[in-house]
């Protein structure tokens, strides 16, 4: 029993100094984007696949609690199958910046595990839909607006800011002294009314007809993703 105590105050211990260090990293990943809809109708979108990519930066706060701010490029969107052979698929490209408190958990010396939650905001940099009727497709650049534009009802809009929350776990591997790989699996949550729809010119379904009436959605994700990050300083 003393001995099993030993190792493993020995191991909380490196686990501790092993994170006093600031780090920075890169990451990358898939991102399988969905949204969800404020509307008369029950609207259910489907995910779409992207990418994200990005740098962070982790800055000790306590032992085995951390602060750590990303910049990342993040792709979102969703994909409507409104019926009558209409489907909707949206992509738009945001800057998110997330702010995460990370709890590091050491399983030995070099292997830890991590919870990690916080804010983001993020900044709509553009994107496409693509809407297809009765197997035709027909692609059109998304607006970035500050809020809806009825001048231009016809085009797909979505808001220039988004936020929400995000949460996540992970585990890392120290593969030499200054070098860690990682591998986390987050769920974004999206708080603004980042998709705008209203009255549009097109064929009538049960499901069009509901967008018709001006509707609201917000983004979603679950995102996997890699990276390696290098201790700062000595």
């Amino acid at each position: 029993m003393k001995k099993n105590l030993i190792i493993l105050a020995a191991i909380l211990v490196v686990g501790s100094t092993a994170y006093a260090q600031p780090r920075f990293g890169v990451r990358g990943g898939l991102s399988m984007a969905s949204s969800s809809f404020n509307s008369k109708e029950d609207l259910k979108a489907s995910s779409v696949n992207g990418f994200h990519a990005g740098i962070l930066f982790e800055t000790s706060l306590f032992p085995f609690v951390s602060l750590q701010p990303e910049v990342l490029f993040d792709q979102r969107g969703s994909k409507l199958d409104l019926g009558g052979g209409v489907e909707s698929t949206l992509r738009t490209n945001y800057a998110t910046i997330p702010l995460f408190f990370k709890v590091s958990i050491p399983i030995t010396s070099s292997f830890k595990a991590n919870v990690h939650a916080g804010p983001y905001a993020g900044i709509a940099l553009g994107g496409t839909r693509e809407l297809t009727l009765n197997g035709n497709k027909e692609s059109s650049n998304v607006l970035v607006v500050n809020s809806y534009d009825q001048a231009e009802a016809t085009k797909p809009q979505v808001s220039l800011v988004d936020y929400g929350a995000i949460a996540g776990v992970g585990v890392s591997y120290d593969v030499i002294a200054n070098i860690a790989v990682f591998l986390d699996v987050r769920y974004a949550l999206g708080f603004a009314e980042v998709q705008k729809y209203a009255e549009t010119s097109g064929p009538s379904t049960p499901s069009l007809d509901a967008m018709r009436d001006y509707q609201k959605a917000a983004n979603r994700a679950v995102q996997i993703s890699a990276g390696v990050s290098f201790k700062i300083g000595d």
